[in-house]
């Protein structure tokens, strides 16, 4: 049983982390189901090279893309959320004040 790794053991020595290298093994087709999967020596070195040259695509198709904001439109949020709140504390400060 020496000769098997769990992926976290290997992410602590590469310094890779453990989805990586899980993704890593998932997309060669290991039976990998999480960070605590025990791999072969054989595999270990396969997903840490495989991992080791996706890193830069994983981590682009990582992020979120950027939402563009209608300008127009958030004015207008703006404005009706403004609006509002100024009603809701005129009729709070026509309850308070004494007749």
């Amino acid at each position: 049983m020496s000769d098997k790794k769990r992926i976290n053991q290997i992410a602590k020595e590469t310094g890779l982390t453990n989805a990586e290298l899980v993704s890593a093994a998932q997309t060669l087709g290991f039976e990998v189901k999480s960070h605590s999967s025990s791999v072969t020596a054989e595999q270990a070195e396969k997903i840490i090279q495989s991992a080791k040259t996706g890193t830069d695509q994983t981590a682009k198709v990582a992020e979120k893309p950027v939402k563009k904001v209608n300008q127009k439109l958030l004015s207008q949020q703006r404005k009706t959320r403004k609006t509002i709140h100024a009603h809701l504390l005129e009729k709070q400060l026509l309850r308070t004040q004494p007749f």
